[in-house]
């Protein structure tokens, strides 16, 4: 993102759209695009920390199943390159 002189908002932006709008609906069902977005922002504001699933879960007011699913599938399926 640096090196291709980026804004991490624009760059973020883009990814939550691509990985949201394209990735996501074609990989598994999400019946609420802003709800998954909204659990991408609470993942990236604690990214280097401890994962507490039922916290992030709670705070993304969804299932701990769900936030599961959604993470693994992050993390099975992480956004290549721009």
């Amino acid at each position: 993102m640096y090196d291709r002189k980026i804004s991490p908002s624009v760059f973020y932006s883009n990814y939550v759209q691509t990985y949201g709008n394209r990735d996501v609906t074609e990989l598994m069902v999400v019946r609420d695009l802003r709800q998954f977005q909204s659990f991408l922002s609470l993942c990236a504001a604690r990214a280097g920390q401890f994962l507490n699933l039922s916290a992030l879960a709670n705070e993304a007011g969804i299932s701990q199943p769900t936030a599961k699913s959604w993470l693994f599938l992050q993390l099975q399926y992480p956004q290549k390159d721009w």
